[in-house]
């Protein structure tokens, strides 16, 4: 029966796609105009795979080359015009002046509906007009749903460009003296990190004989020449430098085999440039307008900025190469490609170095810390034979397990009648011997040896040492990880005095 009601569900829809095709005509999305800087074509064209991995992706490269673009423009405008129509319900004013926060369950609202409309059959008519629907697939559906993300991210982008920055300001950041030190150690951990990829990329492809791995081999030879430049003896460095204070941070940083890089001056003065650089981009207003592309956006701009690259490369050039390679001849214009490869890389882990401190400054300059409620520590139940009401005893029982845990201890009875009775349970919690042989609480109750009290925690411990019994909290042991350690078979505990 309910096969029968998806069937004929399936068969509905199917009527539905085929009568509402042909109804949709060019006329009734001529009024909607798509906002010059929302390019719709290089969103389809970012969306082809340079390195196929999958079969979807290679379907997907496929679809793109047939894609007919006055299809694509109507498609376009149909999802703009259905998302414009979303977002307006959450009410943002077009006035920077008299634009209010959107409530967080505004925000939540818009993008259920979203995610339902992406879902719809109303949208996948809409991709059905696309392309040839007797030919639909879910690649097909793949692109769609992808340049409807792009599209509500640019609605979005444009709606956040209406608020007002932030009052709150990061602290105003500058080059000290002392941060020489940390921008020397950081330049040489970037050399010394882009060299070792390198070493790497040598080593696996110097036994291959093919013609490829051979090229690369060379390339990556040269690329170490230049590298091997930036690189200085520590004590000639010690030597030679006009700024030793900045030499702090690395010997501080040694290890046992002074293995930490060293730079030159000329190089320190090129990695204070640079950081300069990143902290004018490294602003609330670039991180308002970027968002999580902020890393992106600053890379780019670096690697865009031509003085900032003629001082490295002038550091490169003034330096001489090891004797070892100097007598060995390179193209030029290979090594200018090397050059620039490598202060992209360089640049590149530079700036992660950078981003991680600028997310500090910013947690520090808006106050943002953690709340009690995730330093709460989890507390974890006892097991429930632990949770039982303990029951009072005339005598201690020896433990088959070793361990020195129990509940309520009583003090030992000098009765020659009294006979121990083993446990069975793996630990000396006590357990009711014989009905007869209960005395009064007032006689038998052992006090805890610190606080000289009885009633104060129902879970004890045993000094290994002394045999005084302490209370759990007295012991030092309130933390469910210390009470487990202590809780163990075989575990010994010993008091304040004992230890």
């Amino acid at each position: 029966m309910e096969e029968d009601t998806l069937v004929e569900q399936v068969e509905i829809e199917e009527l539905d796609f085929e009568e509402a095709i042909p109804l949709m005509t060019d006329e009734q999305f001529a009024h909607i105009d798509l906002p010059s800087d929302l390019n719709v074509h290089q969103i389809l064209a970012s969306l082809k795979c340079e390195s196929v991995l999958t079969p979807t992706q290679h379907n997907v490269n496929k679809i793109l080359i047939d894609v007919d673009k006055h299809k694509y423009n109507r498609f376009c405008k149909q999802v703009y015009e259905k998302l414009l129509a979303l977002i307006s319900t959450l009410n943002i004013s077009t006035s920077p002046q008299s634009a209010a926060p959107v409530p967080a369950k505004d925000i939540s609202s818009f993008y259920a509906k979203t995610h339902e409309y992406l879902n719809s059959t109303e949208f996948r008519v809409v991709c059905l007009t696309m392309f040839n629907h007797s030919a639909f697939t879910e690649d097909h559906l793949h692109i769609c749903y992808n340049v409807s993300v792009e599209i509500r991210k640019f609605l979005l982008k444009k709606k956040a460009e209406v608020f007002p920055t932030s009052d709150r300001q990061v602290t105003q950041r500058t080059l000290s003296a002392a941060s020489h030190a940390r921008v020397r150690y950081v330049g040489g951990y970037c050399v010394a990190k882009v060299r070792n990829k390198y070493m790497q990329k040598k080593n696996s492809n110097m036994y291959k004989v093919d013609e490829e791995s051979q090229t690369t081999f060379k390339e990556t030879v040269g690329a170490l020449v230049i590298l091997d430049t930036l690189r200085l003896d520590e004590q000639y460095v010690k030597a030679t430098t006009t700024n030793p204070d900045s030499l702090v941070d690395i010997d501080r940083r040694q290890n046992i085999h002074r293995g930490l890089t060293s730079i030159s001056d000329a190089l320190l003065d090129f990695f204070l440039k640079l950081c300069d650089k990143c902290l004018s981009l490294f602003v609330d207003e670039n991180l308002n307008k970027q968002g999580s592309d902020i890393f992106q956006f600053i890379l780019n701009e670096l690697t865009k900025d031509e003085n900032l690259y003629l001082q490295y490369e002038t550091t490169v050039e003034m330096t001489e190469a090891p004797i070892q390679f100097q007598e060995e001849t390179v193209d030029p214009t290979m090594r200018k490609q090397q050059m620039r490869n490598i202060y992209k890389k360089i640049v590149k882990l530079f700036l992660m170095v950078m981003l991680n401190q600028f997310r500090k400054d910013i947690l520090h300059s808006f106050e943002v810390t953690k709340k009690m409620a995730h330093r709460k520590q989890v507390r974890v139940q006892a097991p429930m034979s632990v949770r039982k009401k303990p029951v009072t005893i005339s005598s201690i029982e020896p433990s088959t397990s070793g361990s020195n845990v129990a509940k309520k201890p009583t003090k030992r009875k000098e009765v020659a009648q009294d006979v121990p009775v083993p446990s069975t349970s793996g630990s000396n919690v006590e357990k009711k011997s014989k009905k007869g042989e209960e005395e009064e609480e007032s006689e038998d109750d052992v006090l805890c040896q610190s606080c000289r009290t009885i009633d104060k925690d129902s879970q004890w411990v045993q000094c290994d040492s002394c045999n005084n019994w302490f209370h759990r909290s007295c012991a030092g042991l309130k933390h469910h990880l210390k009470w487990k350690k202590v809780d163990k078979k075989g575990a010994k505990y010993f008091c304040v005095q004992c230890e």
